[in-house]
């Protein structure tokens, strides 16, 4: 199974839900081509082999949107963008490890709920939270990703009513 931690016997992170022997929870059958290509982004970085991914997957001109929420949110357009953007995020947090929970299409867009864990880089503290994602496609690539810290404004995002 997948795991966050090297040490999958002292891991802190357990997965959101448990996993079948000798799978994580990204393994899932995909009920679209979008869905495929998002369970093969959140496992090439569980796994390490993120960067080959967005190269292959991820539009040149994609657009990366930071939560509403946090304080310093901002836009990234680009792929290089994009990687600087990831790579900011784990000098804190370390390198974290993300399980899918839900999946919920529209017509134009897809939302993909996914549990991050891992431990702080400086303090060793585990952590853990929720992200809601909403991802739009061009050409069978990645070309929008929006990222949002509740399940409301992401359905919202999608074009999803919420009732």
């Amino acid at each position: 199974m997948s795991r966050c931690c090297s040490n999958s016997a002292t891991c802190p992170c357990p997965t959101a839900e448990p996993a079948a022997e000798g799978r994580s929870n990204n393994q899932r059958v995909p009920g679209s081509e979008e869905e495929q290509l998002i369970v093969e982004g959140f496992e090439s970085w569980n796994t390490g082999d993120w960067e080959r991914w967005v190269t292959d997957n991820v539009d040149p001109d994609v657009l990366l949107v930071d939560p509403p929420d946090l304080p310093d949110a901002d836009r990234y357009r680009g792929r290089d963008a994009y990687t600087r953007r990831f790579e900011d995020w784990t000098e804190p947090l370390g390198h974290f490890h993300v399980d899918i929970t839900e999946f919920v299409h529209a017509p134009e867009a897809t939302m993909a709920a996914i549990d991050v864990h891992g431990e702080a880089t400086a303090s060793g503290i585990p952590m853990r939270y929720e992200v809601f994602n909403v991802f739009r496609f061009r050409d069978g690539r990645i070309s929008e990703y929006r990222l949002f810290l509740a399940r409301e404004q992401a359905l919202a995002e999608a074009g999803i009513a919420v009732g």
